[in-house]
């Protein structure tokens, strides 16, 4: 950093004569933030130099010249970006579908292929499975201005047991199941050859591990789009014997918005006893 003798010309400033005004340098106390001044050269290098404020580097990366995306953590998104790891699955699309993701890196996780082996006391649960990352997911630390790892981390490995249909429908389901916890990436287990995303330990608490959809209600884990199909299966087991009275029912039944709604339902007569005139 150096100090500009002269300093910056900025619009106008008036002489003691008002009709004659004209450009001279303002005083550094007096002078507004203003990132850039011109360009200068240094006589001995003949290397060009581009002048700024004094504040510049509290807001511009000293690397690449970007704005950082968190001035208060001096966070640059496209140099933190050139440290994300370059592995591969194996297959095209899902490494660039991992990538685009990666395009998507906020001030969070990196989404990456992990591969299986990175895995260790994996136990079963009722449909998934957690597990400890020894590498753990690739984060953002403010303190030490880098992305960096720390070592053995719970996480739940849910699996995805229709991947082997066509990719982009795989590709689909990732999608729309990302935005409803904290994912840190793709993995494969190798025997079964079955696609997991990995989340954190947490997913199974807020999240449907039926069908990944964040729970309507967590306490009692009541998700609204299994019990609607769950409904829609069991359209077929009921009928009133009139076509407009059943679609009227079944359009009620998709109106529960709540886990303590009543289903509405048809109610066949011979399930009332003890029937009383009044």
């Amino acid at each position: 950093m150096l100090l500009w003798i002269e300093s910056y010309l900025s619009d106008y400033k008036e002489n003691n004569s008002k009709d004659d005004k004209k450009y001279e340098p303002w005083s550094t106390v007096n002078a507004k933030i203003n990132y850039y001044y011109g360009i200068s050269q240094n006589q001995e290098t003949k290397v060009y130099i581009l002048v700024f404020d004094d504040e510049y580097s509290d807001y511009y990366c000293e690397k690449c010249g970007n704005k950082y995306d968190i001035k208060q953590n001096k966070w640059c998104k496209p140099c933190r970006m050139k440290n994300f790891t370059n592995r591969s699955s194996g297959d095209k699309e899902i490494d660039d579908f991992i990538q685009e993701e990666q395009l998507k890196f906020g001030y969070n996780t990196v989404f990456e292929w992990i591969p299986y082996n990175e895995f260790i006391e994996i136990k079963e649960l009722e449909k998934d499975f957690t597990a400890i990352w020894k590498n753990d997911p690739l984060c953002y630390n403010a303190n030490n201005e880098k992305l960096i790892r720390e070592s053995y981390k719970i996480v739940y490995l849910k699996y995805l047991y229709n991947s082997s249909d066509a990719i982009d429908g795989f590709l689909n389901m990732v999608e729309s199941l990302l935005n409803n916890g904290r994912c840190y990436g793709i993995s494969q287990n190798p025997n079964t050859k079955i696609y997991i995303l990995v989340f954190d330990e947490w997913y199974s608490y807020y999240c449907c591990i039926d069908c990944g959809i964040k729970y309507e209600d967590i306490m009692t884990k009541w998700c609204k789009p299994c019990q609607i199909n769950y409904l829609k299966d069991n359209f077929t087991n009921w009928t009133s014997g009139n076509e407009k009275i059943d679609e009227f029912i079944q359009k009620m039944q998709l109106k529960n918005n709540c886990y303590d709604d009543k289903i509405f339902e048809w109610i066949p007569f011979y399930k009332f006893i003890e029937i009383n005139e009044k």
